[in-house]
């Protein structure tokens, strides 16, 4: 009908369901989350995702409410999603939040809490981040996370032309590796997905 997303950022797999039915998240950098299915390949329906009181008064300082990854972490049944900061504070909005859904149930139609993630050290999780340039890329295996930086920007303001994979210990959050994208012919990272164990 007239439903639709405005800018998808990021999107996710969740499941294919008994008649074949795909199902994804999507996340929309205007401060929107969308389900999505897809049914033989042609057939398409979205819903929105509502979010609670609580995340409203949450988001409500945002600058700008700029959703980018979605990540649907197969191995834990979480999902998180990067927010990207803007305005003076940019730091401030930066970040990696665990969605929680009503009920514990991520098949649910509604958020009802945001987890912001302290990765450690603090320092390096906030190095090389801009107002609008963020964490694009997230993607979780077993034990690890990984955190895609969308540019490493030059101090004329423009792309530098490589970037930077930050990977954090799943339980303790702690960095314990950053990969420079410069020498692998990888501009950008604007998603990210990990097939198996250290592979993306």
């Amino acid at each position: 009908n007239v439903y639709h997303t405005n800018q998808t950022s990021g999107m996710t797999f969740l499941r294919a369901k008994d008649d074949g039915t795909m199902e994804f998240l999507l996340a929309d950098d205007i401060g929107k989350i969308h389900r999505l299915f897809i049914q033989d390949d042609t057939l398409f329906s979205f819903t929105e995702i509502k979010f609670s009181d609580e995340v409203m008064e949450y988001l409500s300082d945002f600058p700008k409410l700029d959703f980018e990854e979605i990540c649907y972490d197969r191995y834990t049944g979480e999902v998180y999603l990067t927010i990207e900061g803007n305005g003076d504070d940019h730091l401030l909005y930066h970040g990696i939040c665990k969605l929680k859904f009503k009920d514990n149930d991520i098949f649910q139609d509604s958020v009802v809490k945001l987890e912001k993630l302290v990765f450690k050290p603090q320092e390096m999780f906030y190095s090389n981040l801009s107002p609008n340039i963020g964490y694009e890329g997230f993607a979780s295996d077993e034990n690890y996370f990984y955190l895609g930086l969308e540019t490493i920007v030059t101090s004329e303001g423009s792309f530098s032309g490589h970037t930077m994979i930050k990977i954090a210990d799943k339980n303790s959050l702690a960095i314990v590796k950053e990969i420079s994208t410069e020498n692998i012919n990888i501009s950008t990272v604007c998603g990210l997905y990990s097939d198996k164990n250290f592979s993306l």
